[in-house]
């Protein structure tokens, strides 16, 4: 069962926040099927903003924005497109898959593998600032 998030919940794993990115290992593994390798795109990852009929006919006229109506798609984990994207580039979340140019996503038992190692670190690591703090 998915689980709605607030914006209060929205927090970098780059930030250094290492009780937050526990919380949302939690979330994401609770929003995902228990079973079977499916690709779950990056929309459901980092969620998708609403867009109304009014707002559509709004862009429309004004030609820039989704023209088209679609749903609000909460996302899975608590990380913005470009922190995706930021984390990819770093080695810090795996690479992610195109089945098509507009179907981009994770199989879900890669999700699954890299949520598991990422809840050993958390247990197991102790923050980035209190290390560089500990350096001469």
């Amino acid at each position: 069962m998915h689980t709605p998030h607030t914006s209060q919940q929205h927090t970098s794993p780059a930030a250094g926040n290492r009780t937050a990115l526990s919380e949302s290992i939690r979330v994401i593994y609770a929003s995902m099927p228990p079973e079977g390798d499916a690709l779950v795109p990056v929309k459901h990852i980092t969620g998708q903003s609403g867009v109304s009929e009014a707002q559509a006919e709004r862009n429309r006229v004004a030609g820039k924005g989704p023209a088209r109506p679609r749903p609000q798609i909460m996302g899975i984990a608590p990380m913005s497109s470009p922190t995706l994207y930021r984390m990819i580039a770093t080695g810090r979340f795996p690479k992610l898959v195109s089945i098509t140019p507009q179907l981009v996503g994770l199989m879900a038992s890669t999700l699954r593998a890299w949520l598991a190692a990422q809840q050993t670190n958390t247990s197991t690591s102790v923050s980035p600032h209190k290390r560089r703090a500990g350096k001469a």
